[in-house]
């Protein structure tokens, strides 16, 4: 496993983790809400996932920050950077409205 691992390329990399901790989060939030004796809403288990499967894509955005050639281990990183941008508008907007 560890040497499959090592054969993969910086963008596959970063895409695998993206999906391993997709589904690790489903499967974590939906034992959760099991053992709560809650009612699983799929709504709230996809979006804690898919939010959960950004953050290899985060701490990438972050390194480039100090080095902007790992920019290019990110495939499609046009759409990544729009993100970040409106994430960081937002930000300031809602700080300039308090």
């Amino acid at each position: 496993m560890i040497k499959f691992i090592s054969q993969l390329s910086p963008a596959k990399f970063i895409e695998w983790t993206s999906i391993g901790l997709v589904i690790v989060t489903f499967l974590y939030s939906w034992i959760q809400e099991s053992r709560k004796g809650g009612e699983a809403n799929l709504r709230v288990l996809i979006a804690k996932s898919l939010k959960a499967g950004t953050l290899p894509t985060s701490l990438v955005l972050v390194l480039c920050g100090f080095d902007t050639q790992v920019l290019q281990y990110l495939e499609g990183a046009e759409m990544y950077l729009v993100i970040a941008g409106l994430a960081t508008g937002f930000v300031a907007f809602k700080a300039i409205r308090e």
